[in-house]
């Protein structure tokens, strides 16, 4: 099934100027498509030093973001670090990765795409709620954890284990493509974070 189309507005004010002309929204992440290319980039979870914003997945990048700005924040995943769901897996890619990942996907040659699809999932790695809190631990200290609460929403659970923990990025990074490093890469992209926040301030 082809996924939903982006609004027009939306389109225009997410990738313009861009080499990919089309958005389309997909279960946990987006799609860039270009129609020169006829390539689709799918990606998933990408930090964002944006706006918190009405999707569900908005609280992975909040729980990073707020607290680092000093601003308090609400963690929907679980009531409290005991609770099984605070270890739920979800896909994440670093900022940069992404920026390179998208960039590589408009150079590389149509000749490297299997002949049945130029259709690819951009690498990820897998982290939890609890590493991710233990990566902004690890880069700005504790203070920063003091501003999260712990409100568990139904809602936000049942869409959280509907999405799949891993992908086989074997293809992928077998054309070139860049994987955040499984160990180190969620701490990498809080430094990384952290270092963009900085610039804006």
């Amino acid at each position: 099934m082809r996924p939903a189309k982006a609004s027009s507005t939306a389109a225009s004010s997410v990738c313009r100027p861009s080499p990919f002309d089309q958005v389309y929204v997909l279960g946990c992440g987006i799609a860039l498509y270009s129609f020169e290319t006829e390539k689709i980039a799918e990606l998933q979870l990408p930090l964002s030093i944006q706006a918190p914003s009405s999707a569900a997945s908005s609280f992975i990048s909040g729980l990073v973001r707020e607290p680092l700005m000093g601003v308090p924040a609400v963690c929907p995943i679980a009531n409290g670090p005991d609770e099984a769901s605070f270890d739920m897996p979800f896909y994440f890619t670093s900022t940069n990765t992404v920026v390179y990942n998208l960039l590589f996907a408009l150079s590389i040659p149509a000749s490297k795409f299997p002949a049945h699809s130029r259709t690819v999932n951009l690498p990820s790695c897998t982290t939890t709620t609890r590493k991710l809190l233990a990566a902004l631990e690890a880069v700005a200290g504790p203070k920063p954890l003091e501003l999260i609460t712990y409100e568990r929403d139904e809602r936000v659970v049942a869409i959280v284990e509907s999405w799949p923990g891993s992908f086989v990025n074997d293809g992928a990074v077998g054309m070139g493509f860049r994987r955040d490093d499984e160990a180190t890469g969620f701490e990498t992209a809080v430094r990384e974070f952290k270092a963009e926040l900085e610039q804006q301030q």
